[in-house]
């Protein structure tokens, strides 16, 4: 598996961080534009 990109990093801290620091929330699906699974 080849490392993530900065970005992908930046995304996934984003979307942890969300899921740790919200009440209530205990898992996230992240989708594109055109609604395909990220």
């Amino acid at each position: 598996m080849s490392p993530m990109s900065q970005a992908a990093q930046n995304l996934n801290w984003l979307i942890t961080s969300f899921v740790e620091n919200t009440p209530g929330v205990s898992h996230t699906v992240v989708v594109s534009a055109d609604g395909l699974l990220l």
